[in-house]
């Protein structure tokens, strides 16, 4: 999943090609990204901690990290439009990596963070015109 999160900001500003066309995407500028992601972007609320997350999928999977909700009955999720949802529960772990999958009810379906697809990559890959994939 780290590699997954890496990957992510490699879709967001990546140059290869779309729909099998030759011709490479435009390079995204760092403004680009962000205007892009923020709507998936969520602030967390648990006991008397908080921390960030985004939303990985639009039915209400949220990523965030785990020492921020572990042993906490009540988490909260509010998202970048001011709407704060309850989270029904964790929906999957990985204590090695600091992770955790929250759920939430939403009532829409939300935005989502578009993540990258890490088998396209290899050590030595040029993400940007300056970042290189190690």
């Amino acid at each position: 999943f780290g590699t997954l999160l890496v990957c992510s900001l490699v879709a967001c500003g990546g140059s290869g090609t779309k729909g099998g066309s030759t011709r490479p995407r435009a390079q995204l500028t760092p403004k680009d990204i962000v205007a892009q992601s923020t709507p998936a972007i969520v602030r967390i609320e648990a006991g008397e901690g908080t921390g960030t997350g985004f939303i990985v999928d639009k039915t209400g999977l949220v990523a965030t990290n785990l020492h921020v909700v572990a042993g906490n009955d009540l988490v909260k999720v509010k998202l970048h439009d001011g709407n704060v949802y309850p989270a029904m529960g964790i929906a999957r772990i990985d204590p090695g990596r600091d992770l955790a999958l929250l759920q939430i009810a939403a009532p829409q379906p939300l935005p989502t963070l578009k993540l990258g697809d890490s088998s396209s990559m290899a050590a030595g890959t040029r993400t940007r015109r300056t970042s290189w994939l190690i």
